[in-house]
């Protein structure tokens, strides 16, 4: 376990049940607040927080699950849930307001969420087995939402600019989703 905080008020609490779980924090800035729970084994988790107010949420339960989250700016949220064998959400956030969910259950499901800009949403839904889902929205106001069920699902979402609205559905095997939405 690693814990570096360098500001004011900033928290960092880690839990962690099992065998050879491994968790780093990294907090720089003012009231930062991270919350890692990781029950099982071999699970790993990287926080990296620098600003004010950003806040980061991660539960993961099972073995071999990864999580990296990494947000600089003001007033971001990270939630991610990961339940199962060998699951990996990678989350970057990079300005104020951006909020995201991440939620996988299952084997093998890999996500990756970036959002730049201001008042960014993106919730992410996998359940089952080697589900890949990749998130950019860059801008202001955008909102993404994939639910994959089943296997070998993928989906790229990718929005840039002001107010554009993605919301992605599969159900099966082997289903793809491209979505490109810009301002011009």
């Amino acid at each position: 376990i690693g814990a570096v905080m360098f500001g004011q008020f900033n928290d960092s609490n880690v839990l962690q049940v099992g065998a050879l779980n491994g968790s780093d924090v990294y907090q720089v800035g003012f009231t930062n607040d991270s919350d890692v729970i990781q029950l099982g084994a071999l699970n790993g988790s990287d926080v990296d927080q620098m600003g004010a107010f950003n806040s980061s949420e991660v539960l993961q339960i099972g073995a071999g699950n990864g999580s990296m989250v990494n947000q600089f700016g003001f007033g971001n949220l990270s939630m991610v849930t990961q339940i199962g064998v060998l699951n990996g959400s990678d989350v970057d956030q990079m300005g104020e307001f951006n909020v995201s969910d991440v939620d996988q259950i299952g084997v093998g499901n890999g996500s990756y969420v970036g959002q730049f800009g201001f008042f960014n949403l993106s919730d992410v839904n996998q359940i089952g087995l080697l589900n890949g889902s990749s998130v950019i929205q860059e801008g202001t106001l955008n909102y993404s939402l994939v639910n994959q069920v089943g296997a070998l699902n993928g989906s790229s979402v990718n929005q840039f600019g002001l107010g554009h609205i993605s919301v992605v559905n599969q159900l099966g095997v082997g289903n793809g989703s491209l979505v490109v939405q810009s301002n011009g």
